[in-house]
């Protein structure tokens, strides 16, 4: 009985843990609204938007909801380009994983 709840104990601050550190991670990079900006912008980790045109912005940043109209069109066509490159990346590495690619 006591090991059980021992066991239940220890799974629950598990899986808090990874909550919390998926959150901090997802907060890294995010649409925002600037101040005096009528459109959000996608800001990655160093605090620059993808567009260039706001940097250091340290404020929430929102996950998802990338195809608002509320966001900036370049933005969300970098964030595109971003995402896709990083899927290209991805499929290389797991092919030279198994030997069909040598990089």
């Amino acid at each position: 009985m006591v090991e059980s709840l021992k066991e239940k104990i220890l799974e629950n601050l598990r899986k808090r843990t990874m909550r919390r550190k998926r959150n901090q991670m997802s907060k890294k990079e995010g649409w925002g609204l600037p101040q005096g900006s009528k459109k959000a912008h996608y800001f990655l980790e160093n605090g620059m938007s993808l567009c260039n045109k706001y940097g250091f912005y340290r404020a929430e940043k929102e996950q998802g909801n990338d195809d608002s109209n509320d966001n900036c069109t370049a933005c969300k066509k970098a964030l595109k380009r971003k995402r896709e490159r990083e899927q290209a990346d991805q499929r290389l590495k797991e092919l030279d994983e198994k030997g069909k690619v040598n990089l």
